[in-house]
């Protein structure tokens, strides 16, 4: 990882600003329009920033109201697009390492209309156990944005992670068996998927009973801690270059970096 997304990765974890002082810096988004391709690279755009699309100003945003306006940025759509890709990828790679007995993933399948036998959503992984399958929907979502904040996202964790898991469950609610997988920029994970995952574990028998010698210190992760722990590397890696990039995209000084040269 490059200096400036180390830099960038602490700061977000601290609650420092990306840039500072930021009320000096604005986006240079506010005239983009988002992607221009065809309909099903828009579609997915919009899939994968649906969760902070509300958020998107028709000025350019301040960075001293919306701190973490590089993470979704609408001009920089690829980027949203790949984090998303990459979390998806790396719970589905998970799911396939035979951790979890019997399961088979499958990226991007279609999701049938029960009534009609068609559809054109798309969920992210659909996965299969025995004689159940469940249809894995995963979103990204930026609990420091106005919209979330003013549901308390400041106060409780987990608040913007739920909500935007009820608005997928809700896009979803004719499936019995669907799953939204949300995952807070902060890296808080709403309680379904973890469910989920539990469920699949369940089903593999309980966990052998702890050495009484050892108190089950060397046991090692968990299956649920492995897929859980790929997401947030992903979303890591991922987050760290997007504030890199849009610091350097944007032309200011950043008087903290200065300061410190």
């Amino acid at each position: 990882m490059a200096d400036g997304q180390y830099v960038q990765l602490l700061r977000l974890r601290l609650g420092v600003p990306c840039v500072m002082p930021p009320a000096q810096w604005r986006c240079n988004c506010a005239s983009h329009g988002g992607p221009r391709h065809s309909a099903y690279v828009e579609s997915a755009v919009e899939r994968a920033a649906e969760a902070n699309q509300d958020d998107h100003q028709q000025q350019a945003a301040s960075f001293a109201t919306d701190p973490c306006h590089g993470l979704y940025c609408k001009r920089r759509w690829k980027r949203v697009m790949r984090r998303h890709d990459s979390i998806r990828d790396s719970l589905a790679r998970t799911l396939e390492l035979g951790l979890f007995k019997d399961v088979r993933a499958t990226v991007e399948p279609r999701v049938p209309n029960p009534q009609t036998g068609a559809d054109l959503r798309r969920g992210d992984i659909k996965v299969h156990q025995g004689g159940t399958t469940w249809i894995l929907d995963i979103g990204v979502v930026c609990p420091g944005t106005q919209r979330y904040v003013d549901q308390g996202s400041q106060t409780t964790p987990g608040r913007a992670a739920e909500a935007y898991a009820a608005i997928k469950a809700a896009k979803y609610a004719d499936q019995p068996n669907f799953v939204p997988f949300i995952v807070e920029t902060g890296g808080y994970i709403n309680r379904r998927a973890h469910l989920f995952l539990d469920t699949l574990r369940g089903s593999q028998g309980s966990r052998p009973a702890a050495d009484s010698r050892t108190q089950g210190y060397f046991r090692g992760p968990s299956p649920q801690d492995v897929a859980l722990r790929g997401v947030m590397q992903a979303l890591v890696r991922i987050q760290a270059y997007m504030l890199a990039d849009i610091v350097v995209a944007i032309p200011a000084v950043d008087l903290a970096i200065e300061a410190v040269v």
